[in-house]
């Protein structure tokens, strides 16, 4: 008979409509794991709206990221000390406090470091926030019992910039919900909203410069030369929406690129039905931790997306076939003209694509996998 664990989740935010993607994970893999007849207590902030079972709200300092972290984790021992645990896991450093105490055997998983951020996002460095949680990422990194890295690369960074053991390493992707993104769902409700009568690229992306959706907006100029009728719908939200509102104007691309702001679970799947092809101008890390990559070949669309950092790997490559990865904006643009321009391609690809997310990135998996690391270290 298998043991039914005890386990403390430590995310800080579970809310992923407006903090992305570790809060995603987190929250999918709490109700996976729940499914398994686990025992999950969940520690966020205490404004965090999201609902979830056996929430422990913590006090923070709401939009002050220095004072929130450091009340989180100062309030975290007092907030959990009545509960019965097996195992902290801890998302990133958020629980900093736990491999400062190590009372209990504690598996942090690393979805990216801070220091692959300073690479992606260089104005960063000018900033003394990115240096503090540097070293909160190494110590809580080197103090675990077990570190799960969302990809090889981010496990090779691990090892690299903040040299942690190899052995302690265990590597599970991301998922998706392959039941809620299929390829069966029907988007026309979509295409008949934003008047959509021709070819439609799909970006699903938060809008921050990071992001670099910014390059995207002036592609479909170049897009549009070759395919007039081209549509670009970007489902999304972030600071950088009023900017890229502008951008659209001073391109004259209102009527060919549509910012429709944060799109729930219920809608978010039709969005892609309804797309030829989906694109995104930057990936943050490897393809293969990106949600809305998993979430596209879920769908069985092609993805497009311009490897700006150097992560274009076979290991990290989630199929042979998907997703493109290309390194320059001129690549960029000609593939997606390429591949607007063959639908028995994305077919093919798309097909794949499905099988692969199938096989490989399902939460249930996912969260078997994380089972089998906490038996390894109770």
């Amino acid at each position: 008979m298998k043991k039914s664990f005890s386990i403390l989740m430590v995310p800080m935010y579970l809310d992923y409509r407006i903090r992305g993607g570790l809060s995603r994970h987190t929250y999918e893999l709490c109700k996976a794991l729940n499914r398994l007849d686990h025992q999950v207590y969940v520690s966020c902030v205490k404004n965090d709206a999201m609902s979830i079972s056996n929430k422990i709200k913590v006090p923070s300092f709401p939009n002050i990221t220095f004072l929130d972290f450091l009340s989180f984790n100062m309030n975290l021992p007092r907030k959990t000390r009545k509960y019965d645990i097996d195992v902290v896991h801890v998302q990133g450093d958020r629980g900093f406090v736990f491999a400062l105490m190590k009372t209990k055997p504690l598996v942090v998983t690393a979805h990216t470091t801070m220091k692959i951020g300073l690479k992606a996002v260089p104005g960063l460095r000018y900033h003394p926030s990115p240096y503090f949680r540097i070293l909160s990422e190494k110590y809580t990194f080197t103090k675990a019992d077990k570190v799960i890295a969302v990809s090889k690369s981010t496990g090779m960074a691990l090892q690299n910039d903040y040299g942690v053991n190899k052995e302690k390493i265990v590597h599970i992707p991301n998922a998706v919900d392959v039941n809620k993104f299929n390829p069966n769902l029907n988007g026309k409700t979509v295409r008949r909203k934003y008047e959509v009568n021709g070819p439609l690229l799909l970006c699903v992306t938060r809008l921050d410069a990071g992001r670099h959706v910014e390059k995207l907006i002036p592609m479909v100029n170049a897009i549009k030369k070759e395919i007039p009728k081209i549509k670009l719908i970007v489902v999304g939200d972030g600071p950088s929406k009023q900017s890229l509102q502008k951008l659209c104007v001073r391109n004259r691309l209102t009527k060919n690129v549509i910012l429709t702001g944060y799109k729930g679970d219920e809608e978010l799947p039709y969005f892609y039905a309804a797309a030829d092809l989906c694109v995104q101008p930057m990936v943050y890390t490897p393809a293969i931790k990106e949600f809305n990559v998993l979430e596209a070949m879920a769908c069985g669309k092609v993805l497009i997306y311009v490897d700006r950092m150097g992560f274009e790997n076979g290991e990290e490559l989630i199929s042979e076939v998907n997703p493109i990865a290309v390194s320059s904006d001129k690549d960029f643009v000609e593939s997606i003209i390429n591949l607007l321009q063959n639908e028995k391609e994305r077919e093919e690809r798309g097909k794949v694509a499905r099988k692969a997310v199938m096989e490989r990135f399902s939460w249930e998996k996912v969260a078997e996998q994380t089972v089998e690391v906490y038996s390894s270290v109770i």
